[in-house]
């Protein structure tokens, strides 16, 4: 707390880079990231065939360094969404509408 009074700026900055370090730990670890278009008028990410070639596949040795180019834009989005829909809905929509067709019957 005294550090956050003298510092904010400074513990901000911390807080954010440790949280972007555990991001960029989690896509590693899965091996595995996709790139997709949103159509923020629907707020809903565009992964039907019609939009080939998206959602683009991200080979491992790129994700880190795409992760972290992209993650101003992808918190963009989110933000859009959630306020253009009045709340969380708006994220729950473009999270979770384009991946139920997807997602197995057991979860």
């Amino acid at each position: 707390v005294e550090a956050f009074r003298g510092e904010p700026a400074m513990v901000a900055r911390k807080i954010v880079s440790r949280k972007v370090r555990e991001m960029v730990r989690f896509f590693r670890d899965a091996k595995t990231a996709f790139i997709y278009l949103v159509d923020e008028a629907n707020g809903v990410p565009l992964a039907d065939a019609e939009y080939e070639p998206y959602p683009l596949s991200l080979p491992e040795p790129a994700i880190e360094n795409m992760l972290l180019k992209a993650l101003p834009f992808m918190h963009i989005c989110c933000m859009y969404a959630r306020g253009s829909a009045g709340g969380v809905s708006g994220l729950v929509k473009l999270i979770f509408e384009a991946a139920y067709p997807h997602v197995p019957p057991s979860w």
